[in-house]
C-alpha cells in the first residue's frame, strides 16, 4: 500500500480516511498472481481502529479492473472477523457503505 497524502495523521502513520490513498499490490498465491487481500483488510483495519466512525470507502479502481475484482474489493472492506478472549470469533464492521468512483485523467 502505498502513495497517503494529506489528511491528519494518527497513530502508526495510518492518515484520514478521506485523504487516504491505497494502492493494491499483487502477490502470487496458489502459483497465480492475485491482489494482496489479507494486506488490504489490515491496512483497512487499522484505519478503522484510528477512525471508527467512520463507515463509508471510496474506491477508485483502474479501468481495466474487472467486475469480480470491484466486487472482491467490496467484500474485503466490508467487514472482519476478530477472535474474543473467549476464542469466539466476532464480526465487526469495516466500511459497508462503499462508493464506486472513477478518476477522470
Amino acid at each position: 500500500m502505498d502513495e497517503q497524502n494529506g489528511g491528519e495523521t494518527s497513530p502508526e502513520g495510518v492518515e484520514a480516511p478521506a485523504s487516504t490513498r491505497f494502492t493494491i499490490e499483487k502477490k502470487e498465491i496458489e502459483g497465480k498472481l492475485d491482489f494482496d487481500w489479507d494486506r488490504l483488510r489490515e491496512t483497512l483495519v487499522k484505519v478503522k481502529e484510528a477512525y471508527p466512525k467512520h463507515f463509508s470507502i471510496i474506491l477508485l479502481p483502474d479501468n481495466g479492473i474487472d467486475y469480480a475484482t470491484i466486487v472482491r474489493m467490496m467484500d474485503v472492506s466490508r467487514e472482519y472477523e476478530i477472535k474474543a478472549p473467549d476464542g469466539t470469533k466476532k464480526t465487526e464492521w469495516l466500511f459497508p457503505s462503499p462508493v464506486l468512483a472513477w478518476a477522470v485523467k
